[in-house]
């Protein structure tokens, strides 16, 4: 069973679309503002612009997955409801969305099925594609079975089962690390070359539409509009494209484009709030992926370093052995060691994040409470021999209580550096989720208000450690407080 699609002049034609969220109500939102834009078959056109102004929703409007408040798009030469009815388009989005209880083979083949094609005819063109997306060896899996990667070549293959002349990718890349992002890229291309598909690519990455587009489109930040259309004339993409002087110039042109509706590096108090508190949940989330990263760290550093302490303490061979080897350690940056346990990990694994962050924590703990171990006061060790106090009580009656204050003293330290090592150690590479990549991110598209909502959200987290420290410190050894200010 074949699929054919009727000819049009254009891919896509959108005419005036206006969308307003909850309009005439308090809380109405203008999302986009009289868009027009046509895409010409076969063309490959990327959506560009700050967060929140309006690229998935143009997409979803495309798609006939919302309404529009004024204007009209068309798809192949009908509307964009008729379009989604005959599957005029495949969609792929930025999580793959399979069907775990499917395996690679039938979420392929699932809008064939929503369609009626026969069962051997739906088997025939799944393995057509996933020869396509060179993963007919997976067909029997199942998606959870998969990286990242292949899952999204998956929906890819899946968004062309019914063979539409249009594809919609929503930041269908976003969450991959860059090296299989790259691929995906080169993948992408190869299967637009070979289908000769439109495809309306959002992403939030110049250099990935500059790489990826005919045309880039930029818009501005809420309410959305088209402020520019930069072509991108690269001939055909290999592996030194990226390395072009006429990539670099169209990267910088796109930049310049998006820079021409923001003030540079600078952001307005209100600006970084109005994206802090408008992305709120994106800020929350991309803190938790931090803040993940930095408990996990902070706990095992602790660990290590406490037991570690109370080695050097009994041993003072050990102690003079690991001091300096701790030193030197603690003076190795960490953007030295995060290319390095990358490597030896995998770079979509919160592992090396988690080692960085460790190391980090390690240090202060060990120094700090190797020092209140083994400093105590003569008189107060005297009184414990007097009493024939065995060494292992002398650690428990003495040396531990007297080292709490330096413990709290070195969590005080090592909490908000646990934040900071995982900050640091997300800027390359890995899942795009914490908040560091998310400032690397922001920062390199020149969103710069948001970048500096993610770094007021890191702020807080490393204030709400340290917070949580001063709050455990007090309820649990109250005393320390009260022999400093003695």
């Amino acid at each position: 069973m074949s699929v054919t699609s009727p000819v049009s002049t254009t891919a896509v034609q959108a005419t005036g679309i206006w969308k307003v969220f909850n309009e005439g109500q308090a809380n109405e939102v203008t999302a986009l503002q009289d868009i027009n834009l046509t895409v010409a078959p076969g063309e490959f056109i990327s959506l560009i612009g700050p967060s929140g102004c309006g690229k998935s929703t143009l997409l979803r409007v495309i798609a006939d997955l919302t309404q529009p408040t004024k204007g009209s798009a068309e798809v192949a030469g009908m509307s964009a409801a008729e379009a989604r009815k005959q599957q005029r388009y495949g969609m792929a989005f930025q999580q793959a969305a399979l069907f775990d209880w499917r395996t690679v083979q039938r979420n392929v083949e699932l809008p064939l099925e929503l369609q009626g094609w026969s069962k051997s005819d739906r088997a025939a063109r799944a393995m057509e594609l996933l020869e396509m997306v060179q993963l007919a060896d997976f067909a029997s899996h199942r998606p959870w079975e998969l990286s990242g990667g292949m899952q999204q070549r998956v929906a890819i293959a899946r968004s062309l089962a019914v063979d539409p002349p249009l594809l919609l990718m929503d930041e269908p890349f976003g969450a991959l690390d860059e090296m299989t992002r790259e691929r995906m890229q080169n993948e992408l291309l190869r299967i637009r070359q070979e289908t000769g598909k439109s495809v309306i690519f959002v992403t939030h990455s110049i250099p990935e539409a500059v790489y990826l587009s005919d045309r880039v489109v930029v818009m501005s930040p809420r309410p959305g509009r088209i402020t520019d259309i930069v072509s991108v004339s690269l001939g055909e993409r290999d592996e030194d494209t990226r390395e072009a002087d006429a990539f670099y110039a169209s990267v910088t042109e796109v930049r310049e484009a998006l820079r021409g509706r923001t003030s540079g590096g600078a952001a307005s108090p209100s600006l970084i709030l109005g994206n802090f508190f408008g992305d709120f949940s994106l800020m929350f989330n991309a803190a938790l992926y931090t803040g993940t990263t930095a408990i996990l760290g902070l706990m095992f550093g602790t660990v290590v370093g406490l037991v570690t302490a109370l080695i050097a303490q009994r041993f003072g061979v050990v102690n003079k052995l690991i001091t300096p080897l701790a030193a030197g350690l603690a003076t190795v940056p960490i953007i030295a060691l995060t290319p390095i346990l990358n490597n030896m990990f995998s770079i979509t694994s919160r592992t090396p994040k988690v080692i960085i962050t460790m190391i980090i924590v390690f240090f202060p703990i060990f120094v700090n409470v190797t020092r209140g171990l083994i400093q105590v006061q003569p008189v107060q060790l005297e009184l414990m021999r007097s009493m024939n106090a065995r060494p292992r009580t002398v650690l428990r009656q003495l040396r531990i209580p007297n080292a709490i204050p330096f413990f709290f003293t070195a969590m005080k330290i090592a909490a908000p550096l646990s934040v900071i090592a995982a900050l640091v150690s997300e800027y390359f590479g890995g899942p795009q989720q914490g908040l560091g990549s998310r400032i690397a991110s922001s920062a390199a598209n020149t969103a710069y208000g948001r970048a500096w909502a993610y770094v007021v959200a890191s702020i807080i987290t490393g204030l709400i450690f340290y917070l949580i420290v001063l709050a455990v410190e007090r309820w649990a050894a109250p005393w320390t407080g009260r022999a400093r200010s003695a």
